[in-house]
């Protein structure tokens, strides 16, 4: 089982003049958020074991801590799709996802985690409308490369924690330009 860890997930330290105004709020379904992902690596090593991931629980955390110093008026998490002020929702949800233990790159010696995710979100007005949809691709996400781990499942834990993070910052890079190019009004539409 790997769980989500929020000392993994540093604060990314938006300065005053990068923040938009407004809250948002990050909307996820609550079957993605309790359905954990379970299966085996796609790598030989580790082949014959199972990982339990909740995924929907990363994205969801991660998209509060991003967006959260994103958005000077902060950021609300829910399973319900609410019209309370917010500058925009976004709705993000992952759509795939493996992972291995990469023993090879290390001759053997030691065992390097990697995580792959395809993220899809989803920006929404007020209304729940969809302004734009993207999907974002991590590619192969290095963890910290270990020798012996008593939780190798903890070690991918580490690795999709960065897919994520990294993927989260970028979805902020995009929110940020597309308001900065003024496609994006102050209720949230005409993305």
């Amino acid at each position: 089982m790997a769980s989500y860890n929020p000392q993994l997930v540093p604060s990314p330290g938006f300065t005053k003049s990068q923040k938009l105004d407004g809250k948002v709020l990050i909307f996820t379904e609550k079957i993605d958020d309790d359905t954990p992902f379970v299966g085996p690596p796609t790598s030989f090593t580790g082949g014959g074991t199972k990982l339990s991931i909740q995924l929907g629980v990363f994205t969801r955390e991660i998209a509060g801590v991003v967006f959260g110093d994103l958005f000077s008026g902060g950021v609300t998490k829910s399973n319900v799709l609410t019209n309370d002020g917010f500058r925009l929702v976004i709705h993000p949800k992952v759509i795939s996802y493996s992972y291995e233990y990469d023993q090879l790159k290390n001759l053997g010696f030691a065992v390097t985690p990697i995580a792959n995710v395809s993220l899809d979100v989803r920006l929404l007005d007020n209304s729940g409308k969809v302004i734009r949809s993207r999907t974002y691709q991590s590619g192969a996400v290095e963890g910290p490369t270990y020798i012996v781990s008593g939780s190798p499942g903890e070690e991918i834990g580490k690795a999709t924690h960065k897919a994520i993070y990294d993927l989260m910052l970028r979805v902020a890079s995009d929110v940020r330009s597309d308001f900065a190019s003024q496609k994006v009004n102050e209720k949230g539409k005409d993305l």
